[in-house]
C-alpha cells in the first residue's frame, strides 16, 4: 500500500524510534547540478565552497538516512523556520507515492561513501537526538517551531547536526559535521536517547 508523504516537524514525528538505530547510508538527493551551485556560489560571493564535500553538504535538496529498517528523508522549511522530516520507507517497507529515489526532479545523488571523510558515521548507532532551538528567537520566529537542527549523538562519540539557517554562508539547508561552528544561541529544545 502507498501513502502520500507528509513532512513533519522533528517534534511531531516519531523520531525518537530510530533512537538505538544503526546508519547504513546518507544520500544528498540534490536538485541541482554541481555547474548550478557553482553558479550559484559565485553569484552569492560564497568562496572556499567549491568541492564535492561542500555539494553534499550544501546543495540545494533533501538528505536521505537509510536505516535497516526505514529511509527518512530531510529538508527544511522558511515558512516554519524548521527542519522537517518525511518518512519514504516505513517499518513495512511500505513505499511512499512520491518516494525520493525515484523523483526525476532529483538531478543529482550522492552517498556519503563517495566522501573522502565522514563515512565514520555509516554503521554507527544513534544514541540519542537532540532537536535544537535558538535562545533568542524573534517575535515572529517563536510563533513558528523553530527547531532549527537536530544532531545526532552516535555510539562512536561522533556527531552531525542537520540545520536550517545555521551555517555563516547563505545555505538554509545543511549537513554539518563535528566541529563545525555553531551560532552561540543554540539550544536543546528536546533530547531523546536510549
Amino acid at each position: 500500500m502507498n501513502n502520500d508523504f507528509t513532512y513533519l516537524i522533528p517534534s511531531e514525528s516519531n523520531i525518537k524510534n530510530i533512537v538505538g538505530s544503526e546508519i547504513k547510508d546518507i544520500i544528498k538527493c540534490s536538485f541541482e547540478t554541481y555547474e548550478e551551485f557553482i553558479e550559484y556560489l559565485n553569484t552569492c560571493g560564497v568562496n572556499g565552497h567549491n568541492d564535492k564535500k561542500s555539494y553534499f553538504k550544501y546543495s540545494y535538496g533533501t538528505l536521505l538516512i537509510i536505516f535497516k529498517n526505514c529511509e527518512l528523508s530531510f529538508s527544511s522549511a522558511e515558512d516554519l523556520n524548521s527542519i522537517i522530516l518525511c518518512y519514504e520507507k516505513n517499518t513495512e517497507s511500505i513505499l511512499n507515492k512520491r518516494n525520493l529515489l525515484e523523483d526525476v526532479d532529483v538531478l543529482n545523488k550522492i552517498s556519503i561513501f563517495e566522501l573522502d571523510s565522514n563515512s565514520d558515521i555509516i554503521n554507527q548507532r544513534i544514541d540519542s537526538i537532540d532537536v535544537l532551538t535558538r535562545k533568542d528567537l524573534s517575535p515572529k520566529e517563536k510563533g513558528l517551531p523553530s527547531e532549527v537542527g537536530l544532531r545526532f549523538n552516535l555510539n562512536n562519540k561522533k556527531n552531525f547536526i542537520l540545520s536550517h539557517n545555521l551555517t555563516q554562508n547563505n545555505f538554509v539547508f545543511s549537513i554539518l559535521f563535528e566541529n563545525e561552528r555553531l551560532p552561540h544561541d543554540i539550544i536543546t529544545k528536546l533530547s531523546y536517547s536510549i
